[in-house]
Formats: C-alpha cells, sequence, structure tokens
C-alpha cells in the first residue's frame, strides 16, 4: 500500500472515530498495521481509540485494540532482548 492510500485509509479511521463507529476505526488500524506495524500515528489512533472504548466502558471491544497495541509493542522488545543478550555474552 503505498503512502497517499495509507494516509487515505489512516483518516478514513478518523472519520469513523469521529462519527463514534469505533468499531469501524479499530478494523481500518489494523489493516494499516499489517502492512506496516511501525507506524506510530496508525498506533497512536489505536491507542486513542482503545482509551475512549474504555472511558466509555465498552471493555470487551477496548480488549481487542489494547491487545494489538501489547502484541506491536512486544515483538521488538523481545528482539532487542536478544540481540542484547547475544552481544554480551563471550564471543558474542
Amino acid at each position: 500500500m503505498n503512502q497517499s492510500k495509507r494516509l487515505q485509509k489512516l483518516a478514513e479511521a478518523q472519520q469513523a472515530f469521529d462519527a463514534g463507529d469505533l468499531a469501524g476505526a479499530v478494523r481500518l488500524c489494523q489493516t494499516l498495521l499489517r502492512s506496516q506495524p511501525a507506524d506510530v500515528r496508525v498506533l497512536h489512533t489505536l491507542a486513542v481509540i482503545a482509551y475512549q472504548m474504555a472511558a466509555d466502558e465498552r471493555l470487551g471491544e477496548a480488549a481487542l485494540p489494547s491487545l494489538t497495541l501489547v502484541l506491536v509493542g512486544v515483538v521488538p522488545v523481545i528482539m532487542l532482548s536478544r540481540a542484547i543478550g547475544r552481544s554480551t555474552r563471550p564471543g558474542g
């Protein structure tokens, strides 16, 4: 997906959020994250959606975007941890 299409999809997610379609906004964000998991703008939008769902006491619905954020964030931490572990070993 090229940059202009990504920005268009992100704008659609924001419009869905503004219209109160939080589930639709989550779906759009997850589509964007599949193609580029480290997109900070999409992660921020997803975090705002999760926060709004939790604030509205829609905790069951807030679980999916929250878990997505955790999973996307944990992978780089694991990779860095392994890389640091290898570099601190003797001969590594």
